[in-house]
């Protein structure tokens, strides 16, 4: 998307020659366009913000996976499935196969990404939510043809919260119910193909109004301001990336943590807490978990995640107990 906006003083020579038969009008409108083009400098920096997640909407890459390297590959987003169109939506174990389902997850929006080239035997595999797992997932089949039937092994359920979605974190990634095993890697594409990047700079045909005005010297000078306001959408197109960088994490509450000098989770629900952009691990001892996305209350209470419970202090997570465990 950058370059295509670092292309729009083009306009400058473009309007110079219509103007080359009127004589006296051709200096005119030249300092005009120029300056119109000083305030896009400021576009650069919204883009790449230091120390704030990126992500790309259309398109992630999976490498490295440890048990199924068929699973490796591109993966596109998908809006569309055998009952219609969709802008996220959620997998759901039903009796012993998973089924796509469109819409919000408990008021959480998770995209939806499908590799239609995996290794064989497979033909699509599809990167989603699992809902029953509470974690991300790798599906063989995909949700446009209604093939969605079975889950691998859930990973990480690091998200980032994205312009009303919540994405994978980019980076290494961990079994589910063995965080110390490694199991796959994510990446986004730095250019990412996000169709709504280039169309509006071809919005600027107003130069057509030229030839109406050229037998009157006193008109050139209106078709001026027009030129100006057309390449302002350009700012527009640029991914608007929170300045408060945050991390939305899916953890299970626990109200109660000991039943009969047993380690259970009771009493909870699937609730969504926040961190700094930088945490990489949620039971990490300097992690600290807010309730909201502006990063300042702290959240405190007893989780699981992975087969242990924690405590949020408020300064820090501290372990408490193993599931079925002494406690």
């Amino acid at each position: 998307m950058i370059p295509s906006i670092s292309q729009t003083p083009s306009n400058t020579p473009s309007n110079t020659p219509t103007r080359t038969p009127t004589g006296t009008a051709c200096p005119s409108p030249t300092p005009s366009i120029t300056a119109s083009r000083t305030p896009t400098p400021s576009i650069t920096p919204s883009v790449t913000p230091s120390g704030m997640e990126y992500i790309c909407p259309q398109e992630l890459i999976v490498s490295g996976h440890t048990f199924l390297p068929e699973f490796d590959g591109t993966y596109s987003r998908v809006y569309t499935y055998s009952g219609g169109s969709y802008l996220y939506g959620y997998m759901t174990l039903v009796g012993f196969d998973y089924e796509f389902f469109p819409g919000p997850y408990l008021g959480n929006n998770y995209p939806v990404f499908v590799n239609t080239s995996p290794g064989a035997p497979y033909t699509a595999t599809t990167l989603g939510y699992n809902t029953t797992e509470g974690a991300w997932d790798i599906f063989e089949g995909s949700p446009v043809d209604d093939t969605i039937y079975a889950g691998s092994v859930p990973f990480s359920t690091s998200t980032v919260l994205y312009s009303g979605g919540l994405y994978p974190t980019s980076g290494q990634k961990y079994e589910f119910y063995a965080p110390a095993i490694p199991l796959l890697y994510i990446s986004y594409p730095m250019m990412c193909p996000t169709p709504t990047a280039t169309p509006s700079p071809t919005v600027t045909p107003t130069n057509s109004q030229t030839p109406s005005h050229t037998p009157t010297m006193t008109k050139t000078p209106n078709s001026t301001p027009t030129v100006t306001p057309s390449n302002t959408p350009t700012i527009s197109l640029t991914p608007s990336i929170t300045p408060n960088c945050y991390l939305g994490w899916m953890i299970q509450e626990c109200n109660s943590t000991c039943s009969g000098g047993i380690c259970t989770c009771s009493g909870g629900s699937i609730i969504t807490v926040y961190t700094n952009c930088s945490v990489t691990s949620i039971t990490d001892p300097f992690t600290e978990i807010y309730d909201s996305t502006n990063l300042v209350n702290p959240w405190l209470g007893d989780f699981q995640y992975g087969g242990d419970i924690w405590n949020s202090t408020g300064a820090g997570v501290a372990y408490v107990c193993t599931i079925g465990g002494p406690c």
